[in-house]
């Protein structure tokens, strides 16, 4: 008979990353002063052999039990304080929870189930794990799993080392082997399965699972038992043919959101959060099951700040004459933010350069280090008003007609900007917007009313760091403006940048993000004449992993279009009120090449050059 064939993966792991950023300040001439960060996220791999000579096959009698059918040394390299665990499930036949050796070509009533019987009528087989004579380690055997067992059909924890003893990357080590009995009946034939193991930390963590969703809905699952924020399920009609997917309202510290995949283990198809998915009509709503979508998360890999992976990434690719966008996780990765320890998904689009696949949601409530104190670093600063951080109140407030210290506005939507004048502004500028934050708790159901997702919202100056107005021949640190009027400043990490647009009205083919409407097959405009190449667009900016989502705009004293629209900043000014945006719908998509009122409330997203 041959045996179980083993399947070995490794969750939640990342290769131990040391990132070094270096910041300086205006320091007097007999100072120096160096500010040093690093980051080491918390890595655990596991990998499994099969030890020469001990594969798990055999031939077997019928009537007889036999041990130890081949051994597997499952290895762990682990530097998480807070330990692991070790997951095992059925997998035969790549089915989730799946026990049974099946046979080739005899029926499957003669399959041999699990079970720890050494004799009788019914054939079964049955595990059991031990820690390494060789390798010793503190691992402890859970559930019964230190004598032959029968094999699980969910996951079941069956090792697990609570802590490590010390700093550092430590190792572990445990044995697998199975056991069967053939009953006298049991008919000549090839009999194989399969277990999966899998490897989490923090040891409290648990593997994701399958999960049921009733007919009539599509449901979103958070695919990690450690997370904040909930969602509920968006209905659907049996004359549904397509769904405009929810974007997610789950967080999980340290991990990039990357999207949804129709499978737990990221197997089946991945999809944008806000994205827009084709079906036949009654698919999810005649038959046994609704659709389930798993959140795609990524561990962070270090700090974003300077970061220099890019070229790393595999670029997604847009396929013109299929018309599709094609990237996996090869494309992705995850950073953390050293201001406020946010982490975003990074992905290499089609463009080649990396972007933020979420929107930026750094927040006011960050903790300011001096040395950060620079534009660069999200700081803007006044020679008249001192020293802003580039952030406001948040909309929960009201937008009162009081002026606070660090509030910019603009007066009657003249084209001076201010920063903490004493007189009360006409409009106060919503540069920094909560909603998403203080809702968390709440459950959405349509696209409206999803939040994490749709990150921040920052007026202009806000999302450019910096107090300066950028009119054609403005000069800043020896850097002359006049043609483009590109501002070198903005709210995101050091090493990364805002996109540019256009710098006039007519030069519709420059800008950042005008070149990834290109590389998707995209003009870059919106004129009339190819208005339904930029409907067809839209698709493919909100497409994994793109994830440009519906966020929406806040104007004077409320947030609008969420859900069906959404607006990004560009570096580029237009004149002493206005600058360059990029807006976003289920219809159109125009990329950077229309200006709007400094004072409104857009998302930023923030991209790094490959090299």
């Amino acid at each position: 008979m041959k045996k179980q064939k083993y399947i070995i993966t490794a969750m939640c792991t990342s290769v131990i990353f040391s990132g070094l950023l270096l910041a300086s300040t205006k320091v007097n001439a007999e100072d120096v002063v160096d500010y040093i960060a690093v980051f080491v996220p918390a890595a655990c791999t596991m990998s499994g052999v099969v030890n020469s000579g001990e594969e798990h096959n055999a031939d077997l009698q019928n009537g007889l039990y036999r041990e130890d059918i081949g051994k597997t040394t499952l290895s762990i390299v682990c530097n998480d304080s807070a330990g692991f665990s070790i997951y095992a499930v059925g997998d035969t036949n790549d089915e989730y929870g799946n026990t049974v050796l099946d046979g080739r070509t005899v029926s499957s009533s003669f399959d041999i189930v699990t079970g720890t019987a050494t004799g009788g009528n019914t054939s079964n087989w049955s595990m059991k794990l031990s820690t390494d004579s060789e390798a010793p380690s503190a691992v402890s055997i859970l559930n019964g799993f230190s004598t032959y067992s029968d094999i699980p059909d969910t996951y079941t924890k069956v090792a697990s080392r609570d802590s490590l003893a010390g700093p550092g990357s430590q190792s572990a080590s445990l044995d697998t082997t199975y056991a069967a009995y053939i009953n006298g009946t049991q008919p000549a034939d090839t009999y194989s399965g399969q277990v999966k193991y899998t490897l989490v930390h923090p040891h409290n963590e648990v593997p994701p699972e399958p999960q049921a969703t009733a007919p009539g809905y599509i449901a979103y699952y958070p695919n990690t038992n450690i997370y904040e924020g909930s969602m509920g399920q968006q209905a659907l009609l049996s004359s549904d043919t397509s769904a405009t997917l929810l974007a997610s309202n789950f967080s999980r510290t340290g991990y990039g959101f990357a999207g949804w995949n129709t499978a737990y283990d990221y197997s089946g198809d991945f999809y944008g959060p806000n994205e827009t998915i084709n079906f036949a009509a009654g698919q999810y709503t005649d038959g046994e099951s609704g659709l389930s979508l798993y959140a795609v998360w990524v561990e962070s890999e270090g700090l974003i700040q300077n970061w220099s992976g890019c070229s790393s990434l595999l670029p997604a690719q847009y396929d013109s004459i299929a018309g599709s966008l094609n990237a996996n996780l090869s494309s992705i990765t995850a950073l953390t933010d050293l201001r406020d320890n946010q982490t975003y998904a990074i992905a290499r689009l089609s463009d080649g350069n990396c972007w933020m696949i979420e929107n930026l949601r750094l927040s006011s409530d960050y903790t300011r280090n001096e040395p950060f104190a620079s534009l660069s670093q999200g700081y803007g600063k006044s020679d008249v008003y001192g020293d802003f951080i580039g952030l406001a109140d948040s909309e929960n407030y009201g937008f009162p007609n009081v002026a606070s210290a660090n509030s910019i506005y603009s007066t009657n939507d003249s084209s001076t900007i201010n920063i903490g004048a004493t007189d009360s502004p006409a409009y106060r500028l919503p540069r920094y917007n909560n909603t998403n934050i203080a809702n968390r708790a709440t459950s959405p159901t349509t696209r409206n009313d999803s939040y994490y997702s749709y990150g921040n919202y920052y007026d202009w100056p806000a999302a450019m760091a910096s107090t300066k107005k950028y009119t054609s021949g403005y000069i800043e640190n020896g850097q002359e403006f006049q043609q483009s009027n590109q501002a070198n400043t903005s709210l995101c990490p050091s090493g990364w940048k805002m996109p540019y647009g256009s710098s006039t009205g007519s030069d519709t083919y420059n800008g950042n993000l005008v070149a990834l409407d290109k590389s998707m097959g995209g003009a870059g405009t919106t004129n009339s004449t190819n208005s339904l190449l930029s409907i067809s667009m839209s698709y493919y900016w909100r497409k994994f992993p793109n994830n440009f989502v519906c966020s929406g705009i806040v104007t004077e004293s409320s947030i609008n279009s969420r859900g069906s629209e959404s607006y990004l900043w560009t570096t580029t000014a237009f004149d002493g009120e206005k600058a360059y945006g990029s807006s976003l719908s289920e219809t159109y998509i125009n990329p950077g090449v229309d200006s709007y009122r400094k004072y409104y409330g857009f998302s930023v997203r923030c991209l790094v050059q490959s090299h």
